[in-house]
């Protein structure tokens, strides 16, 4: 009887490797090694702090100044990335531009 109580451990998901990158791809950009890579190496060179308001607590995101929704060109470009809490960076949204760095 005791066996029936036991909790059933998660099944573990089978490795997925991440996305091929392809120029102007959707959402799934953001699932790319490209896109990881750039990302790690901004949150290198500019920290984990939020560039607009100063905050290191929370969610930190890597956003990009000029939005892949208008300027999909500069999507892997470091000088197009900077960090945001995500306050921040959900009130920036695509709608502005302001290099906060």
């Amino acid at each position: 009887m005791a066996w029936a109580m036991q909790k059933k451990s998660p099944k573990k998901k089978a490795f997925e490797p991440p996305p091929a990158y392809v120029f102007g791809m959707g959402k799934d950009f953001y699932k790319t090694r490209e896109w990881r890579e750039v990302r790690y190496k901004a949150l290198v060179k500019f920290g984990k702090k939020c560039q607009c308001c100063g905050e290191t607590g929370g969610y930190i995101h890597v956003d990009h100044i000029q939005p892949r929704s208008k300027k999909p060109e500069l999507e892997l470009n470091i000088e197009n990335l900077q960090v945001l809490c995500e306050a921040c960076n959900i009130g920036k949204s695509n709608k502005d531009t302001t290099d906060w760095r």
